[in-house]
This record gives structure tokens, sequence and C-alpha cells, in this order.
């Protein structure tokens, strides 16, 4: 049970799933949480310091990759990683991205030689009708991989690689975590990530 937790009601929903609200990272890093893609389970644990020890014994014992992450403002999750072998970058992870893992810069998309088709197709973003052009890359966050994530290029508004006063290569999300499990603890500003053995 939480108390006093700040709520912004939207002017319109978009999308056709009858969504009632969206849990975001500022309820959720009261506790230690994984998300399990695998299991399609959220667990939620109480944030204490033996609760951090223990899971971080858990995950070391399970051969869980450790990833170290940064948080800008009050919720925005960056860490460390690579496009097709280029960077490191800081990607901010947002595991809420709809129809894809991945989203980037022009320069990203430069640098790390993704391939974009001639033509796109029409999606909504926050601003309104943009055109998207989907691909796919090879991605690490840390030493996690996951490659052939789709990827969708101009789903980003111009600027926002500096918008936090630092350059960040794009966003990564649920595309990418899909094979993981992922355990988020703000304590130690650590993720621990690890691909359960039945997805090996």
């Amino acid at each position: 049970a939480l108390r006093n937790v700040p709520v912004v009601i939207p002017e319109r929903a978009n999308g056709s799933l009858p969504i009632d609200g969206i849990v975001g990272t500022v309820v959720l890093y009261r506790f230690m949480f994984t998300l399990d893609y695998p299991g399609g389970r959220l667990l939620l644990r109480r944030d204490t310091p033996e609760a951090s020890n223990a899971v971080r014994s858990e995950s070391e014992a399970a051969g869980a990759i450790r990833v170290p992450f940064w948080l800008a403002g009050d919720h925005f999750i960056f860490a460390e990683g690579t496009a097709n072998g280029v960077g490191p970058y800081l990607f901010l992870v947002d595991t809420g991205m709809a129809g894809g893992g991945f989203s980037c810069p022009e320069y990203v998309v430069k640098e790390a030689k993704i391939e974009l088709p001639e033509e796109g197709f029409q999606g909504m973003g926050g601003g309104g009708a943009i055109t998207v052009y989907p691909f796919t890359v090879n991605l690490t966050l840390g030493e996690a991989r996951h490659d052939n994530v789709r990827g969708l290029y101009g789903a980003l508004p111009p600027g926002s690689e500096d918008r936090h006063g630092f350059r960040t290569g794009g966003i990564i999300s649920h595309g990418f975590f899909r094979p993981f499990e992922v355990t988020f603890d703000f304590r130690f500003m650590t993720m621990y990530m690890r691909r359960p053995a039945a997805t090996d």
C-alpha cells in the first residue's frame, strides 16, 4: 500500500487497449522491482538494505549481468550500451516504448551504420503524426546483449539527444529486455539482468 502518490490525469488516452492507469518509475523506485519478461510478472520487494544485499547475492549466484545506471531528473534511467558494436552511448532505459526495442537520433544511425528503408510508415508521437523507419540492430547494455532488436527511427523529436544537458544515444526499451529478468536496485543504482534457463 502506498500513500500520497503524485498522480497525473492525461487529457486524452491513446491506443485501443482498455488501460485504467500507468504505474511509472516514480512509484516503482520506492521498491526493489523485477520486470520478469519471460515469466510475465512484476515482482516488488521492500527497499531495505537486507533485501538489496540478498538480491545482489542471489543475482551473482545465478550469473546475472550487473549493469550500473544513473538517474536524471526524477525518473529518467540511463545506462551505457552499444549499437552494432559502436559506443558506448548513454541509453535512456524506457521499458514502455510501444512497438520496438530501440530508437535513436540521426548521429547514432550514421555512426552505427544502421540501414534504414527508403520508405517509412505513419505513426503517432507525442506531438502528432510522425514518419517512422523500422530497422534491426544489435544492442548491448553493459555486458547484456540482444541481437536483431527491432528499432524505430523518427520516433524521437529533433534535439532530444541533448535535452537532459548531456548527449544521449537514444532509448532502449522492452524489445531489448524481453529475454531477461531485470531487477532494478535504486539503493545501489544497479540493474541485474538474467536470462532464465528456459529461454536460453
